[in-house]
């Protein structure tokens, strides 16, 4: 259980920081070094956890709308690029999901087009350390992935959820085989 306070501590920590340094080292992956590619998962969800998340679904339901921001490192590992888009969130959708989730579906609109994407956080991976507010959730997800050329990657999800009755805040940094690859901002309002 300490090593998940840890991790969870050190995410936090790193969190507040939220400028997208390509290729830079998971928090979690410099303190457990080789460790870090073992996936822990936490036991379950606390009664607490879940009474947050329910909270928080809570207040999604409803219409909303918003902007969006998209950081990710593209080309090679010696000189990355960090591209930028930012979108115009027209529609939200929430959704029902009965384990524990927090589960949405969003059309965004951004230079050159749009696109509806279905986002998850909890429950689709496996949750190695969570941490709750009164109306806030922070989990790290850690998970395996096949790639087109058929290796597999370690990923690794840090995500955040600060909910009110009129906004709504949404981090999410992604870590391939304990490395930066992405980053998104999502914030939300009452319509």
């Amino acid at each position: 259980m300490s090593k998940h306070i840890l991790a969870l501590t050190l995410f936090l920590l790193a969190h507040g920081a939220y400028a997208l340094e390509c290729n830079s080292k998971s928090p979690e992956f410099q303190a457990k070094g080789d460790d870090y590619f073992i996936i822990e998962p936490i036991d379950e969800l606390l009664r607490d956890d879940r009474d947050t998340i329910d909270r928080i679904n809570d207040i999604l339901d409803g219409k909303w709308e918003g902007r969006s921001t998209v950081l990710e490192c593209r080309g090679s590992v010696s000189q990355p690029e960090v591209r930028t888009r930012h979108a115009v969130i027209e529609d939200y959708e929430w959704i029902e999901n009965s384990r524990y989730a927090i589960s949405m579906r969003m059309t965004e609109e951004y230079d050159g087009g749009s696109r509806t994407e279905s986002l998850q956080l909890l429950g689709d991976q496996t949750i190695t350390a969570i941490s709750t507010g009164e109306r806030s959730v922070s989990v790290v997800e850690k998970y395996r992935q096949q790639t087109r050329a058929g290796g597999v990657i370690l990923v690794e999800l840090n995500a955040s959820v600060e909910a009110s009755a009129r906004r709504v805040l949404i981090k999410i940094k992604q870590y391939t085989n304990g490395f930066t690859a992405f980053e998104r901002t999502i914030e939300l309002f009452r319509r």
